[in-house]
């Protein structure tokens, strides 16, 4: 594995007063018992999971977003991530961001690393890599941002080297995956310097990848049917780069739910953000399945194939998509 480290500067302080009103709204969403509902649902499209229990070489991969609230849906959905990776494996963890509801925290030593990370994720199967992304609720305590950078030096299984990095995991002597983990609350927010830093230094890493696999992360849809819907400046700034260097997918979360979009241009979209919340969302011409009240995402990937099967509350597979070589 390698790792390709960037810092650049904070966000400003328009960025909290955004945050804060999330803040509020968050706190609405985790205390509420009603599930969320799906309007105008459409069956869920057929699908096989492939038994990858007599494949090898593959790697294997946990993917989810919006989890650290310490609550009981996020001790629920990490149970059901640890009973999937004893039964299939899981080689290492994306998270795509929204760490520490509903401030990030104020230092390496916040209690929060014990009470919404360490004692959540107990179990022996999480005893692996966490290669981690900012989100926007990270970015409310000006200080949080660079205290998770700097958790990695504190703690053997988080990996935040820098606000956007790289890393590699290979799948076989000639085959591996290239990640790309992009900071995006700036570039949601239409900071022109982080637009144009962040697209410059994704292109140049883009460019020299020559892995089987190219696989770009962070918080904030490209198109998503939740709350948020679609990220304007990610539609317009980077999808023009996933399509010229042919990222295979982008992960993400901020919408809290799970959602498969139909791919654009050879380019594939997935939402995981149902790690501890959940909310109300529709189904779009797009969507080619969409999920609600919490769940996660796991991912396989062989030289040819990159399979990833939506995973609810309970610890059912609801749908399974597969990506193709």
């Amino acid at each position: 594995m390698k790792i390709d480290l960037s810092r650049h500067s904070p966000v400003t302080t328009a960025s909290i007063v955004v945050a804060v009103i999330f803040t509020v709204f968050a706190g609405v969403v985790y205390t509420k018992d009603k599930p969320s509902n799906i309007k105008d649902a459409k069956p869920v499209p057929p699908f096989h999971a492939t038994n990858f229990s007599g494949i090898s070489p593959k790697a294997t991969f946990l993917v989810f977003g919006d989890w650290g609230t310490g609550s009981a849906s996020q001790k629920n959905i990490a149970q059901r991530m640890a009973e999937k990776a004893k039964a299939d494996g899981a080689q290492f963890a994306v998270l795509v961001g929204d760490n520490f509801y509903p401030t990030g925290v104020s230092s390496v030593s916040d209690p929060q690393w014990k009470t919404k990370y360490a004692d959540i994720y107990t179990q022996p199967q999480f005893q692996m890599p966490f290669y981690v992304a900012l989100g926007n609720h990270d970015w409310v305590q000006a200080q949080s941002p660079q205290a998770e950078i700097d958790y990695t030096a504190h703690d053997e299984r988080w990996h935040l080297p820098a606000r956007y990095y790289t890393f590699s995991w290979t799948i076989s002597p000639t085959s591996k995956i290239d990640f790309f983990a992009l900071d995006t609350t700036p570039i949601e927010e239409g900071k022109t310097d982080e637009i144009k830093t962040q697209s410059e230094w994704l292109e140049g890493q883009l460019a020299k990848s020559t892995a089987r696999w190219k696989i770009v992360f962070g918080h904030h849809p490209v198109y998503s049917n939740g709350l948020h819907g679609d990220t304007k400046t990610m539609v317009e700034k980077f999808k023009p780069l996933f399509e010229k260097y042919h990222v295979d997918a982008y992960l993400c979360g901020h919408d809290h739910d799970i959602e498969i979009l139909k791919p654009v241009n050879g380019v594939h979209y997935i939402v995981s953000g149902g790690g501890a919340g959940h909310r109300d969302m529709h189904w779009g011409d797009n969507t080619v399945f969409a999920m609600t009240n919490t769940g996660f995402v796991w991912c396989a990937a062989t030289d040819n194939l990159l399979e990833a099967q939506c995973i609810d509350r309970d610890g059912k597979t609801e749908y399974v998509y597969d990506m193709r070589k």
